[in-house]
């Protein structure tokens, strides 16, 4: 199943600067290696510094809220997992979830 993790850091950001860089690219590098792996599917920033999001192929929620915990600025962000359902018209995908609610915030 796929899994959409998003995050935002919260405010205000208690990370210097360096701090900061420190973290993303040791994000960017664990991302990096899921992909490898063929464990996550896509990463990308929310059009912000602040938020991002990694797409997985994980075996259950439990999995990818296990992982989502993980990340490395996960101590400092809000994070999300929503299940990704293919979309009705087969292609693409879709977030929305039937019959249960799409969005569990990860603590």
């Amino acid at each position: 199943m796929r899994y959409l993790i998003t995050g935002r850091l919260r405010e205000p950001c208690p990370l210097s600067p360096e701090e900061y860089f420190t973290l993303a690219v040791r994000e960017w590098e664990m991302v990096l290696a899921w992909i490898a792996r063929g464990k996550a599917l896509g990463y990308g920033r929310l059009g912000t510094p602040t938020g991002g999001s990694v797409l997985l192929e994980a075996g259950s929620e439990g999995e990818a809220r296990a992982l989502a915990r993980t990340l490395p600025f996960a101590p400092y962000a809000d994070l999300t997992v929503s299940r990704v359902e293919p979309s009705e018209n087969g292609q693409g995908a879709s977030t929305r979830q039937r019959g249960a609610p799409s969005t569990r915030v990860v603590s």
